[in-house]
């Protein structure tokens, strides 16, 4: 694929670009981009900075790339949920992996590396 073809695939790194890239892949998604770009703009304003618009526009920028092809979607939502899942860490017909507790001197049943 040449460089051109790529770039056309790929939306400006833009409000107004990724907005209209939303709008039409993602609509649902576009009260989302409008609070959290208030969000980056106020904070951006606040910090004197322009990290906050930044990463506001390259997230977006992954979220669309990843909307732009459902089956990629699908597979990420399940492994989103795989790690962050009430049953995170463990495998289709496995035990839970026990998570040791923070608190300072206990230890959980399983010392985290060691076998069971």
């Amino acid at each position: 694929m040449c460089e051109r073809e790529s770039s056309a695939l790929q939306p400006e790194l833009t409000p107004k670009e990724l907005w209209t890239e939303l709008s039409r892949v993602a609509p649902e998604w576009i009260e989302a981009f409008t609070w959290q770009l208030c969000e980056a703009a106020t904070r951006a304003e606040m910090t004197d900075r322009l990290g906050p618009l930044r990463e506001f526009a390259h997230s977006w920028a992954l979220f669309l790339s990843v909307q732009r092809h459902p089956e990629r979607a699908v597979l990420l939502r399940a492994l989103e949920e795989f790690v962050t899942g009430p049953t995170a860490g463990t495998k289709p017909g496995s035990e839970p992996v026990p998570v040791p507790e923070k608190e300072s001197g206990s230890a959980s049943e399983t010392e985290v590396g060691e076998e069971r």
